[in-house]
């Protein structure tokens, strides 16, 4: 099947000249989100906040294209000498207002298979979307953008029009993820409503929720139909640890501009904006603890982890496929927790179980898809050990990795 977004494989890292070999020799082109160039460009600076304004991308300096676009191989390279990264830096620090710092690395490689050491070397500058759009170049007189559009050679000039929408997307954006997940959000209240009517005669579900999401930032549009969302979700389906499933659980079902998944336990919706919902009931568990206290309902923080990771491997298999690489905000949460007990039971004597004191429990952040792919350990260990904080435990940092063990580097 054929999608209509820019198929970038962000999970490749593009760190050793094997990793550009594996990317470039499937074909990919030259696009939104992609630039090709042989040698370093006079007016970098240009692509750089064309990128940083738009959905980011990465820019390939002494890579080489065909006429249709792909890479030229074997690759040509630059001379490989020292100072190269630190040029890309300059550039960008000296000519772009406000100033933008892209992550910037220089693989090595040979020119010759016959020489012992590399001579040449290729620049992978990855720009992430920005916070701070709109960036200016040309003494702080030219905006840039990245266009799918060929006749402009992907970057032009913004509109007045466009140059306002920047200025101003955070207030529109605000209000169009808003109306988004009030839309999802209403799907998943109904669909536990409905949850609730095929159990009449069963124990009641319970008031207690997971709730994890991820959104564009700046949402500006469909990222794909929902026929395509539907596909790729399957396809980018993800193990869940604490569970013998995949996420997305369930059966797929037509909603307004997205598809949603739906289970005994929960539902998860794709929104064609970027939006990606997960309402799970929670199984609580009766019985004894040390404590004393006789019956109770608890929250396991291995439960937690196991979700934020399913979840946000999830989301950016989902972005990748539809060739999404902007900025995106988590939200990770327990919803009617209040009086709940927080503990684990495989590791019970590293601290007593503590009753929650709120209702709603969560945490909130916002990074770019490669920084997600990247960082993926680290950004749901600090997200875990803000759930820890918010339901009364100061973890370590042992305590924290004891959650995501699985995830290791082996």
């Amino acid at each position: 099947m054929e999608y209509t977004g820019y198929v970038i494989d962000q999970r490749i890292p593009l760190t050793t000249p094997e990793d550009l070999n594996t990317f470039l020799s499937t074909g990919v082109r030259e696009n939104f989100i992609l630039d090709f160039k042989r040698d370093f460009p006079k007016n970098l600076e240009k692509t750089l906040v064309a990128f940083a304004n738009t959905y980011g991308g990465t820019i390939l300096i002494g890579v080489d294209e065909t006429s249709t676009g792909a890479a030229v191989l074997p690759v040509h390279g630059l001379d490989l000498r020292p100072g190269l990264r630190e040029r890309v830096l300059q550039i960008a620090l000296d000519n772009i207002y406000p100033p933008l710092v892209p992550d910037v690395h220089v693989i090595p490689i040979k020119s010759s298979a016959t020489i012992a050491d590399a001579d040449r070397g290729v620049i992978v500058v990855r720009v992430h979307e920005s916070d701070d759009a709109p960036h200016a170049v040309e003494e702080r007189t030219a905006v840039y953008l990245r266009v799918d559009n060929i006749s402009d050679r992907f970057e032009r000039k913004a509109t007045i029009g466009e140059i306002e929408w920047l200025i101003n997307k955070r207030e529109k954006s605000v209000a169009e993820k808003a109306r988004i997940l009030r839309h999802v959000q209403m799907h998943a209240r109904e669909y536990r409503e409905r949850r609730s009517r095929r159990n009449t005669g069963q124990k009641p579900l319970e008031k207690g929720q997971i709730v994890f999401y991820t959104v564009p930032r700046y949402p500006r549009g469909q990222l794909a139909e929902p026929r395509q969302l539907r596909e790729i979700a399957h396809s980018a389906r993800v193990q869940i640890a604490v569970v013998p499933s995949f996420l997305p659980i369930g059966s797929p079902i037509p909603v307004p501009q997205g598809v949603l998944f739906d289970e005994s336990h929960g539902t998860s919706e794709f929104h064609e904006q970027g939006v990606i919902y997960h309402s799970f009931d929670f199984w609580w568990e009766s019985g004894s603890v040390e404590t004393g206290t006789p019956s109770s309902r608890t929250v396991s923080p291995s439960v937690s982890a196991a979700w934020m990771w399913a979840t946000l491997e999830l989301a950016a298999g989902v972005y990748d496929a539809v060739g999404f690489g902007g900025l995106v905000d988590l939200d990770f949460r327990f919803e009617g927790v209040k009086g709940a007990l927080f503990m684990n039971p495989s590791i019970f004597n590293n601290y007593d179980p503590v009753p929650i004191v709120d209702d709603d429990i969560g945490v909130r952040r916002t990074y770019s898809i490669f920084t997600i792919r990247k960082q993926m350990l680290e950004i749901v260990k600090d997200c875990q050990r803000e759930m820890y904080w918010n339901c009364g435990v100061d973890a370590s940092d042992g305590l924290v990795t004891h959650d995501f063990r699985r995830y290791l580097p082996k």
